[in-house]
């Protein structure tokens, strides 16, 4: 087997990301491939592997930002929410339940045969 190509299903589980993901990588960089199985060559991997990186750090940094704002306004939301003390279910008129005893079950019709002539 030829050590200088990659395949981009490799290159995506040893990124960790999806392959569609790889897949818009190597559109960025202008790197054919078309499916997961597409080959290329170990210096594109090696831009690949460079610009995913930047994206992942990019995103860890934009992604722990966002946790802080919705912690700040969570925060802020907790104090002008108001609490739930108590839940009352409405009640409903006693009806009594229905009697199954007196009722009659239903008839079966008797089905005679007559004797063939």
């Amino acid at each position: 087997m030829n050590h200088d190509k990659v395949r981009i299903y490799d290159l995506s589980k040893e990124l960790d990301i999806d392959n569609k993901e790889v897949l818009e990588i190597c559109a960025q960089l202008n790197i054919a491939a078309k499916s997961h199985s597409s080959t290329i060559t170990e210096a594109q991997a090696k831009e690949i592997r460079a610009k995913a990186e930047q994206i992942h750090s990019n995103s860890k940094l934009s992604s722990s930002a966002v946790m802080v704002d919705e912690q700040n306004s969570e925060q802020a939301n907790s104090k002008s929410k108001q609490q739930i003390l108590a839940i009352h279910h409405r009640q409903y008129a006693k009806e009594s339940p229905r009697d199954l005893s007196t009722t009659t079950p239903p008839v079966k019709p008797e089905i005679s045969l007559a004797p063939p002539p």
